[in-house]
């Protein structure tokens, strides 16, 4: 009897990995070195599909790329986890004006500090990715576990 090679726990790394170098290749080049803007990971529970995005998030943080986490399941909208999250780019940081926004990433507790309020998320979103591509550099924003509920 063959044993499954999928492994059913959340993120954890299966005991015998499927080679997926054509799949790591495809969106290595595709993010990488052709301006790919999106990419949808799909498949059955356990096939990999987060050990596979964690393994494209490793490379894109090895070439400096600012990597944002999104959980969907955070009662923090999508766009709010993405703004405070560029906001704690070193980089970014000194050109904000914020008063006290707060969110809690994979266990850590974040917190920007914001001096007006006259902007929405949406708005400062764009103007921090005016500064990250100002600063010649590229983000990756990596969504896990995206439902479908229709």
């Amino acid at each position: 009897m063959n044993k499954n090679p999928y492994n059913i726990n959340f993120g954890k790394a299966p005991e015998e990995i499927i080679p997926r170098t054509d799949q790591i290749q495809e969106v290595e080049e595709a993010f990488l070195y052709h301006s790919q803007q999106s990419y949808i990971v799909t498949g059955v529970r356990g096939s990999g599909k987060t050990v596979f995005m964690t393994y494209i998030v490793s490379k894109c943080e090895e070439k400096n790329w600012i990597v944002l986490h999104v959980n969907l399941s955070n009662p923090d909208s999508a766009m709010k986890q993405i703004l405070i999250q560029l906001a704690n780019q070193k980089k970014l940081k000194k050109h904000l004006d914020f008063k006290s926004l707060s969110l809690d990433i994979l266990g850590f507790g974040i917190q920007v500090e914001r001096k007006e309020i006259l902007r929405n998320d949406e708005y400062d979103v764009g103007e921090l990715l005016k500064l990250v591509k100002k600063y010649d550099q590229k983000v990756l924003i990596a969504i896990d576990e995206v439902n479908n509920t229709a």
